[in-house]
């Protein structure tokens, strides 16, 4: 209010030198779509010649949707104002913006304790927000909207309070509760900051990219705030949630999510509400699921909501878009690696679809960019070696690869309280190797063929049934197969022979789930639901050779193995919210799951959350949680001492008569706290977490993982400038009671120090980020070689064995990335954007991993000498520059 009488006080001293026409001969006629109350007042000031003073506190965050015709300057500014709670008066020629005194706000006498319900909604597509804040300025009420973002606040204290609304990427709102009308249906429409950067010279407020949720360990994040951020040819959302801490990031080549120390394999995927297994594409260069279908993402690094079952590390809920409800729209994307389109199209008042595909063109172009991730994968990924992809013969070897995925979304709102959507999902990944040689009286052929991917279809209702009871009904079907093939024929002048192998993997998951919520009253909330999973897996290995001829010595027998269960998990949960006082939250909930295998069993899961807020800027946080897995990857090993350490991930349920696959089982402890500023937020959270039936062996024996750690979050979340600053501190150890005598060793995802550093500035319509990286280094499989020597002494065979102590450590992490963009308008409604984005600018060699050279080792064959492994290091992508271009329309 100071720097309002300073306003006052100087246009009242230069009143007398300054001369216009008569504020109330003006007419105005402008219209203002989803523009900041800040430029709609100086669109006013300009064009017509006006003197307005205002304090910039008074009208931040505020937006205003508006036409305007035949209007008095009078008329324009009471309609202007009348959302912030704002008015104005005439100082000699001039106008002075300030607050509406509260007796002007109450027509009618003050009402208490009131119940607000509504909806929340994008301003611009009419897409529900899920996720969105809404408080009362001034108090501790708040809640969350909901998946079809409805939300509903009870006991408001009286109807003069405010409402503030918020949610990431979105200009915050408020609205007085006096002005909302009619309090059971009050829908609140939000503007993408997005779109009002590129209007707006001097910007306001706006949210922070992504939210430091209150219960420990959770994340939210829209990926359309987040779009310009560095990138392989294009957004990807598990690389974005990998800039988080406690997500590690030490891996271009992975878009697997490793979560606190835990293999990616114990992280539970849902993609409107489908269970997806395999999360990448391209060997792990991609991840799985286009960003330009994803509305909302929730990250939940252990301490998750009772609701959630069968996972032991972390979940990732992802909902997708529903589509424009307002006008149809269209999105092209072209990169260097693939070219991807979405659509969305209204259909009536209560209907819209949306469809999302991409495919990649690396089949048909081949980038330098594919040529190097495809170098990586084939020096490093097991699947890809299995086939023994290098022609050792020197002749030709023909390789195709490419990857497609889609996305189709249907919904129908029957009503205001109803929303029925129908989700489908389909991924393949398909690489075929043609590869012949003809050397003297020798040839030589093969074909071999790798197909992975995943199929899903979702039916969901959610219904408000009243302001205080939402339910959420959803049956859904998911399907993940994994196919490798090989066939190979040879021919010469002493023998014939031909080889064939398969390798299949597949899982078919049935669910049907009902979610509830109860809001009992202002202290009470009930949230409540049970769940039927029917999941069946399938492995399948068949090893064939055939030889004619004159064939020296004897040949492997053939195989043909088949592993083949199902199962039926029964699931009930309940949790109580409660609310002792405004400062304090407490969740406790427990879930129940019947597991019925070979050997049925129950396995209880309790769930306990606490924060208290101190004040309006620091909160505390801490909670306890139980999980169980009941479906993992267990390694399969036909081939004693292979470099690699594996020759085949199969997913199979769990059997816990069999000591080989137990359920997995976690506990997880976690305390923090978080302290918001004017322009920073800063969140600090300490977890320890001990995970039991854990196959870390090539015997399949069970042990058990410690991890104990420290994640730091420092986030800027308003202004042209926006990004964080990520750490992670983290020792995890592996034991298992057949290995080094049961001594804890560190385990393959043991990093100790993780740094990220995420810039992002909007410049008109220049979009420019960084972000920065560095890892310590984590440890890399290190072996000893076992010799065997014939009659004579000379060394005939050699066999490697696992240093299962983990002591050897690959150098440090560092990576820069940089990425800029360009957006602007054509003629019409066309919106055209262009950038370039360029991967690791220093070049810095990261090493992926070191693998023993079998080369050198052979060299100790019919000598009698020993030879000590060698090991080659795997590098990672360097310098990478790739481009995109995007058109909407």
């Amino acid at each position: 209010m100071i720097r309002v009488g300073l306003s006052v006080f100087f246009v009242c001293a230069v009143v007398g030198a300054w001369a216009q026409q008569s504020v109330s001969a003006i007419v105005v006629n402008e219209v203002f779509r989803r523009m900041p109350l800040s430029k709609a007042l100086k669109t006013i000031e300009e064009n017509y010649n006006l003197r307005i003073a205002y304090d910039h506190s008074l009208v931040q965050n505020v937006v205003v949707d508006l036409q305007l015709a035949n209007l008095s300057i009078s008329e324009t500014l009471e309609r202007l104002l009348r959302s912030a709670s704002l008015t104005y008066q005439e100082v000699g020629a001039n106008i002075i913006i300030v607050p509406a005194p509260k007796e002007s706000a109450k027509s009618q006498p003050e009402k208490r304790n009131i119940t607000v319900s509504g909806k929340v909604f994008d301003a611009e597509t009419g897409e529900t927000l899920p996720q969105a804040t809404i408080r009362i300025n001034g108090s501790a009420i708040a809640t969350t909207s909901n998946n079809d973002g409805h939300f509903t606040i009870l006991n408001i204290p009286t109807d003069t309070a405010v409402l503030e609304v918020s949610y990431m990427g979105y200009i915050t709102r408020s609205l007085g509760i006096s002005e909302i009308g009619d309090h059971a249906s009050a829908d609140i429409r939000m503007s993408s900051d997005a779109k009002i950067l590129n209007e707006v010279v001097v910007m306001d407020e706006y949210n922070q990219a992504v939210k430091v949720e209150g219960q420990p360990g959770a994340l939210v994040f829209n990926p359309a705030s987040l779009n310009s951020l560095p990138s392989l040819g294009e957004q990807d959302i598990f690389r974005t949630m990998q800039l988080m801490p406690g997500v590690s990031t030490t891996d271009e080549s992975s878009s697997g999510m490793v979560i606190r120390g835990m293999h990616p394999s114990y992280n539970l995927v849902l993609l409107d509400g489908m269970t997806i297994y395999q999360q990448d594409h391209f060997f792990g260069s991609f991840s799985i699921i286009n960003a330009d279908v994803i509305k909302d993402v929730r990250v939940h690094k252990g301490m998750f909501d009772a609701k959630y079952g069968g996972r032991v590390s972390g979940v990732v809920d992802i909902t997708t878009k529903n589509g424009n409800t307002e006008k149809p729209a269209f999105n092209v994307r072209l990169n260097s690696i693939n070219a991807k389109t979405t659509a969305e199209i209204p259909i009536g008042k209560k209907w819209s679809f949306f469809a999302g595909a991409r495919r990649s063109f690396t089949d048909a172009v081949k980038s330098n960019l594919f040529k190097e991730l495809f170098d990586i994968a084939q020096l490093s990924n097991d699947q890809i070696q299995l086939f023994g992809l290098v022609n050792t013969f020197g002749g030709t070897t023909s390789p195709s690869y490419f990857f497609h995925d889609a996305n189709a979304k249907l919904t129908f709102r029957p009503s205001t309280s109803d929303v029925i959507s129908l989700s489908m999902y389909v991924s393949r990944d398909k690489m075929d190797i043609d590869e012949s040689t003809i050397f003297d009286d020798y040839s030589f052929a093969s074909e071999r063929q790798t197909r992975w991917g995943n199929n899903g279809l979702s039916l969901r209702w959610g219904r408000q049934w009243n302001s205080k009871f939402y339910s959420n009904l959803r049956i859904s079907d998911s399907r993940f197969f994994r196919n490798h093939r090989i066939k190979t024929s040879s021919q010469s002048q002493e023998m014939m022979g031909s080889y064939e192998l398969k390798v299949e993997n597949n899982i078919n998951d049935f669910t049907c789930a009902i979610d509830n919520e109860w809001l009992v009253n202002k202290d009470f909330t009930l949230e409540f639901g049970l769940s039927g999973v029917w999941q069946e897996t399938d492995a399948h290995i068949y090893d064939k050779t055939i030889l004619t001829g004159d064939f020296p010595g004897e040949f492997p027998e053939d195989t043909d193995a088949r592993f083949s269960e199902k199962s039926l998990l029964h699931s009930i949960y309940g949790s109580v919210i409660i609310w002792p006082s405004r400062r304090f939250t407490s969740t406790a909930g427990l879930r129940l799951n019947h597991y019925v295998s070979a050997s049925p069993g129950v396995y209880a899961e309790p769930r306990v959350t606490t924060r208290y807020k101190v004040n309006d800027h620091f909160n505390l946080k801490a909670g306890y949680a139980r999980s169980n897995q009941f479906i993992s990857q267990v390694l399969y090993y036909w081939e004693t001492g292979t470099v690699s350490g594996l020759n085949e991930n199969f997913w199979l349920l769990s059997q816990p008569e069999r000591d080989a696959q137990p359920v997995i089982s976690s506990d997880q402890l976690s305390a923090g706290a978080t302290l918001k500023g004017n322009q920073l937020v800063y969140d600090a959270e300490m977890y320890y977490k001990i995970t039991t039936g854990v196959v870390i062996d090539e015997d399949r024996n069970a042990g058990t993982t410690d991890v104990y750690g420290l994640d730091v979050i420092i986030q800027k979340m308003t202004g042209i400038h926006k990004g964080w600053i990520a750490y992670s501190l983290a020792r995890a150890t592996q034991s298992n009671p057949y290995i080094l005598n049961g001594q804890a060793a560190p385990s393959w995802q043991d990093q100790r120090h993780e740094l990220k550093i995420v810039n992002m500035l909007t410049l008109g319509n220049w979009n420019l980020s960084s972000t920065t990286i560095y890892g310590s280094g984590k440890p890399f499989p290190k072996y000893t070689a076992r010799y065997y020597r014939d009659d004579s002494g000379n060394i005939n065979d050699y066999e490697l064995f696992l240093d299962y102590r983990n002591e050897s450590r690959l150098p440090a992490y560092f990576r820069v990335d940089l990425a800029a963009s360009y957006k602007f308008r054509l003629k019409g409604a066309v919106e055209l954007e262009a950038g370039v984005s360029i991967h690791n600018v220093t070049n810095h060699h990261n090493v992926k991993t070191r693998m023993v050279d079998q080369t050198e080792l052979d060299k100790a064959i019919f000598t009698n000498t020993e030879l000590p492994p060698v090991y080659n290091d795997i590098i990672l992508l360097g310098f990478s520059p790739s481009a995109f271009i995007n058109v909407s329309f």
